[in-house]
């Protein structure tokens, strides 16, 4: 049996597809980004969040995978979320959420 979730797609035209699978009870998220250069930075085509109910530290592991690379190289990123409770209308969470998506952004 396949998995529960299954995301495909490009998010602009151009950039690199992504795959978001579930698998054996773990996410894995693939993306191709074609030819790999010493010193050159690829950013995906998505943002990814991750969210919590109460305070945890998640632990993403990766792997890069290249025709000039004889092992696959590891990669790890620890995400540290902290939670807290907020009361409101949906207006001012709505408020809330854009100030700080737009305090990520800067």
């Amino acid at each position: 049996m396949g998995p529960p979730v299954v995301f495909r797609g490009a998010h602009r035209s151009g950039e690199p597809d992504y795959e978001f699978d579930y698998i054996d009870g773990a996410w894995h998220l693939t993306f191709e980004f074609g030819h790999l250069q010493p010193g050159r930075t690829l950013w995906p085509a998505l943002k990814v969040y991750v969210g919590a109910r109460e305070a945890a530290t998640v632990t993403l592991t990766g792997r890069v995978m290249a025709d000039g690379l004889s092992t696959a190289a590891s990669c790890r990123l620890d995400l540290t979320a902290r939670v807290s409770e907020s009361e409101g209308s949906l207006d001012e969470l709505l408020k809330r959420l854009k100030a700080l998506k737009q305090s990520d952004d800067d």
